[in-house]
């Protein structure tokens, strides 16, 4: 194998591992309505790579917001610590790791509570600078993951009508003065004042 041949290779290497770690961490696509306040849930895809430390940035879109207070340890998975500390220019610099070198586990990693926007719409945000290490301290740097956050209108939450518990005692009357036995469709009168029953 010639010089070229083998440095062709090898970028050719680093390219499918780098490829392939990217799908590591992931966000599963999010919906929700107008105001709502959810939980983005990070994902770990693959255990194989015995990852036990993990680091990345996390860029919400314009709008949505990270309840930074109630982000704690409890967030990220059992015996793990977890740093977060807001980066200028917008977004969060996440780091996840533990001391003992436990590995962590494929499935659901960190729970972030967060509010979305008035503004209805399909929005994009990433998870850049992705970092992992693994058992024997190897760190691997790959590409960026997008995640979507569908946002809809708010359901209406219905008009009921407000019942006065007092006027099924008092005098019930139509427009014509005639006493009814109970509130009819239209304007009654009860306790001297106009009601509109529907």
């Amino acid at each position: 194998m010639n010089r070229k041949t083998r440095i062709f290779a090898t970028i050719a290497l680093a390219i499918v591992a780098c490829h392939a770690a990217a799908q590591t961490i992931s966000i599963a696509p999010i919906e929700g309505e107008t105001g709502a306040q959810t939980s983005l849930t990070i994902n770990l895809s693959d255990e194989g790579t015995n990852i036990t430390a993990l680091q990345f940035n996390l860029l919400l879109p314009d709008g949505i917001t990270l309840d930074k207070a109630n982000v704690t340890k409890e967030a990220a998975v059992s015996e793990h610590d977890l740093s977060v500390r807001t980066l200028e220019g917008g977004g969060y610099l996440f780091v996840l790791y533990n001391m003992d070198k436990k590995v962590i586990n494929k499935g659901a990693i960190l729970r972030l509570p967060i509010t979305l926007p008035s503004k209805v719409g399909k929005l994009t945000g990433r998870l850049i600078s992705f970092r992992s290490a693994n058992t024997d301290a190897v760190s691997k740097k790959c590409a960026d993951a997008p995640f979507f956050i569908t946002v809809k209108e708010k359901e209406p939450s219905g008009i009921r009508t407000i019942e006065d518990k007092n006027t099924t005692t008092a005098p019930i009357f139509n427009l014509s003065g005639q006493r009814l036995t109970k509130p009819q469709r239209g304007i009654n009168i009860i306790k001297g004042k106009k009601v509109v029953v529907k």
